[in-house]
């Protein structure tokens, strides 16, 4: 039989008492939580150790960002609800260390750090659950997984789930089974399987489950959930893992070098321009752990300027860039360089770092050169000086042979990739094959320059990276007599290295592997972006240096950067906004060709939202009931459609019901398909209403979604228009949002809001606003009629200006002093008229020279009020009548 179990109990959210809308309070952040609704957020704080505020913005379509107080600072952020909660949670523990104990495998990072740091490390990491601690490095691990003897290595678990409940059993919501030892290695289990909520342990085996449910006793299981974040004390968490400092816990990577003798006259002044642009986008990449080193070399016959070094360790950015533009090809004298120098210094300089600085350093070398080293085949009248000159550096210990060089490099993990000028001839490129990878660029642009050098660095960080079309470089590799002549090629010395004649160069396609230390989740950026101010800055720093016609296109390799400038585009409150926007828009005309094309398709991808709709698809029950549409004869532009949350206009809202009257429900996906490079043309049912209104779009324009405004006004147009499948889910999520989507505070900043095409809708849909904004759309709209009204032709009777000589008609009453029927204009009270006020007794005299009989009386009009009355004495009337 299948019984249905109860759902997990949730905190009520009115149990968190909200705070101030509209508004972000910086700092005292413990974790967030994605793909969450504001009602949400309650239950994730409550349930998490330490936290007793929390921040909901519409990040991700929806972030919960947890915290352990309010803080005194606030900030502007449109869209944004905070409340307070009842702190909660449990504290994640680590279990007495096991003395001569290693864990096999499931490793995340190491962390280098003495033994009683492991335990803080392993709770500041969310992927955590033990450690094994050897030779002064923290092993951070998955799970405690196949404990064996190991002499001088020291394990522990970390357990992250609620206090377990003994002899108490989850009933029903299985999702699997897992073999275990203990009942506590099924929190690692659990938190590492999708779906799974809760799990309950007997007899060696971990019941995960999709639910916690009812439960029941029972003797011999022990039951436990997860706690929903990583629930770690807060000064733990400064100190291990902050918004701030994303990149904390990887060692920072030291990277060199350059040629600049004389034979580089071409070479160089594209490399400058390609070094600035690559120190700006790594800077983003990295967030400041990439530290920079430049070591230009020229020869021995130019004694005063052989070295010369910069390092972002000792420099600041500016020095590096000035360092950069004051490089100038100078020198050299014969062929061959003294790139043996130059690659002692770097051994020298690295030597130098993990012996002062940090033994865990790691580093690399790009090397773009245009000749070979000092070698007796290269015929160079300076080598013997070379030789001489690095025998008397004690600290030169890569020595002046070619392959102990090679073998110094390697054994200090140094991966050296050279960028070789065009050549016919492979005598040089060949040399710098056996120390590793090398590209024999096709040109000396700095277009090309800076994209291979981007090509290469992202794929070292386990990016993709598509080379564009017309680039056609490749990566040259050497053969000799059918071996590899690369760094896995090994030689006595340098006088075995084999003829350039006998060597076979083949171009393979440009693909690098990732190095491990060099990893990096990208998408760690964007919820930065959100938290940290500097990070902030510094993304519209680089933006500003970056969108000129001659830099532009280095943002251009990686989709990241295009999701960046998105959310730069969301900061319509910060004024640097309008100057990144008027720069980028004048950049892209100037450009040309393939240039201008590949800028414009990076503008359209920064739009696409395929991947997050594919995580909201796949953790939202994606094989039962959902939507489809039937696309048909629809024309609709993308634009158009990303236009709705600023001009509703007419033939945009007649676009959107089209894609809504097409909606077709299924009780399952028609054609579902796992493989990620598929767009899932459909929507779950399950989705929340946020994700659900913001992804509509993604049925007709896969990727395309909808900013909250938008989301709001579809929900608004099926509202509007009865929608059988949607109205209720429409009602509900308007809601939700009432009162934070219609920024009135901000009537410069968001005109749009205030557009005819916008009253027009919001005056129809104000059962769904707050009641003052009921109130601003109903006088707004009334405005609007009268603007639509100050055109039309209307009929009036025009009024008249009389003459004191002619008779108009009037109406009168009848004095009872004097008996006389006077003009209304003319009487003080119903029965008295001014003539009798006047004169008295001479009233009757006056009336009966003057009076009028009839409906009629000589009139005027005032010239200063044009008040109309009757007047008595006409010929006296020498002066405009007042």
């Amino acid at each position: 039989p299948v019984t249905t179990s109860a759902p997990p109990s949730t905190p009520s959210p009115s149990l968190c008492l909200p705070a101030k809308a509209n508004y972000d309070f910086p700092g005292n952040a413990i974790s967030y939580v994605s793909s969450r609704q504001f009602k949400d957020c309650c239950a994730e704080c409550t349930s998490t150790y330490g936290c007793n505020f929390y921040v909901w913005t519409d990040y991700n379509s929806g972030t919960g960002w947890l915290k352990s107080k309010q803080g005194s600072d606030k900030v502007l952020s449109f869209g944004s609800r905070a409340a307070f909660a009842p702190g909660g949670g449990v504290a994640p523990t680590c279990s007495p260390v096991e003395v001569n104990t290693d864990y096999a495998g499931v490793d995340i990072v190491g962390v280098a750090g003495p033994l009683d740091t492991c335990c803080d490390a392993c709770k500041a990491n969310y992927k955590c659950n033990a450690y094994s601690w050897f030779n002064g490095v923290c092993y951070l691990k998955g799970k405690r997984h196949g404990a064996s003897p190991n002499s001088h290595v020291q394990t522990a678990r970390v357990y992250k789930c609620a206090a377990p409940q003994v002899n108490t059993d989850y009933v029903g919501n299985d999702i699997g089974s897992v073999v275990a030892e203990a009942a506590e290695d099924c929190c690692a289990v659990c938190r590492s399987t999708a779906k799974c909520k809760a799990y309950s342990y007997a007899q060696g085996v971990c019941y995960l489950k999709s639910a916690k449910g009812v439960t029941k006793s029972n003797g011999g299981v022990t039951s436990a959930s997860p706690t929903p974040l990583l629930a770690v004390d807060l000064r733990q968490t400064i100190k291990w893992f902050s918004s701030r400092h994303l990149f904390a816990l990887m060692r920072r990577v030291d990277l060199s070098i350059c040629d600049t003798t004389g034979s580089m006259g071409t070479y160089l002044p594209a490399l400058k321009a390609s070094l600035r642009q690559v120190f700006l986008v790594a800077k983003l990449l990295f967030h400041g752990r990439l530290m920079v080193h430049i070591v230009s070399y020229k020869d021995y016959c130019d004694a005063n300027g052989l070295l010369s070094t910069v390092s972002r360790r000792t420099s600041r950015n500016d020095a590096i860039v000035k360092f950069v533009d004051d490089l100038k090809p100078t020198g050299g004298g014969d062929f061959p360089e003294a790139v043996k120098t130059a690659l002692n210094h770097v051994i020298m300089t690295v030597d130098d770092i993990r012996a002062t600085v940090s033994a865990t350093s790691r580093a690399l070398v790009f090397l773009y050169t245009d000749a070979p080293p000092h070698h007796q085949t290269t015929r160079s009248n300076n080598q013997s000086r070379e030789i001489e000159a690095i025998q008397d550096n004690p600290k030169y210990r890569g020595g002046h042979d070619w392959f102990q060089l090679q073998r110094t490099l390697q054994d200090l993990g140094i991966p050296v990739y050279t960028f070789h000028s065009p050549t016919r001839d492979y005598l040089s490129p060949s040399f710098y094959g056996a120390m590793g990878p090398t590209v024999i660029l096709p040109q000396l642009s700095s277009t090309i320059i800076t994209e291979a050098t981007m090509g290469l660095l992202l794929q070292l960080m386990a990016q993709t990276f598509e080379v564009t079309i017309g680039s056609n470089f490749a990566r040259s590799s050497f053969t000799h007599k059918g071996e590899p002549f690369d760094q896995s090629f090994s030689a006595q010395d340098e006088t075995d290295i084999p003829p350039a004649s006998s060597l076979v160069v083949t171009n393979e396609t440009f693909v690098f592997a990732p190095l491990e230390w060099m990893k990096v989740d990208l998408n760690g950026l964007l919820p930065l972006f959100g938290r940290d101010a500097d990070f902030r800055n510094l993304v519209m720093k680089t933006f500003e240096v970056i969108f000129r016609p001659e830099n532009v296109l280095s943002v251009t390799y990686n989709p990241i950067f295009g999701k960046l400038w998105r959310l730069c585009c969301r900061q319509r409150l910060d004024p640097r906004l309008d100057d990144l926007t008027a720069k980028l828009s004048q950049c892209v005309p100037m450009l040309t060709g393939g240039a201008k094309v590949q800028v414009s398709e990076w503008l359209e991808e920064s739009y696409n939202d395929s991947q997050r709709i594919r995580d909201a698809i796949a953790n939202a029950a994606p094989l039962g009931p959902c939507f489809t549409l039937d696309i048909g004869h629809l024309s609709m532009s993308k634009a158009s459609i990303r236009s709705l949350a600023r001009a509703p206009q007419p033939g945009v809202l007649e676009g959107v019901q089209n894609i809504l009257a097409r909606l077709q429900y299924h009780q399952s996906p028609p054609a579902y398909s796992d493989k990620e490079d598929d767009d899932l043309m459909y929507l779950p049912l399950s989705l929340s209403n946020e994700y659900l209104f913001s992804f509509l779009p993604h049925l007709m324009f896969p990727g395309t979604t909808l900013s909250q405004r938008g989301a709001a006004l579809v929900a608004l147009v099926c509202c509007l228009s009865n929608h059988i499948h949607l109205i209720n889910r429409a009602a509900e999520y308007l809601t939700l949002i009432q009162g934070t989507w219609l920024p009135f505070d901000y009537a410069v900043e968001f005109p749009e809001i205030f557009s005819a095409e916008f009253v027009q809708l919001l005056y129809r849909g104000q059962a769904y606003l707050t009641p003052f904004e009921q109130q601003v759309y109903r006088q707004l709209f009334a405005v609007h009629r009268l603007r639509l009204a100050a055109t039309k032709d209307v009929d009036v009777v025009v009024g008249y200006t009389p003459q004191k000589d002619s008779l108009w008609p009037d109406r009168k009453a009848r004095c009872h002093t004097c008996g006389y029927d006077t003009s209304l204009s003319l009487m003080v009270s119903p029965a008295l008229c001014a003539m009798c006020v006047t004169y008295g007794d001479d009233a009757p005299t006056l009336q009966a020279n003057t009076v009028v009989s009839g409906n009629e009386s000589h009139i005027v009009e005032c010239h200063d009020c044009h008040g109309i009355y009757a007047v008595l004495q006409v010929a006296r009337l020498g002066t405009a009548a007042k």
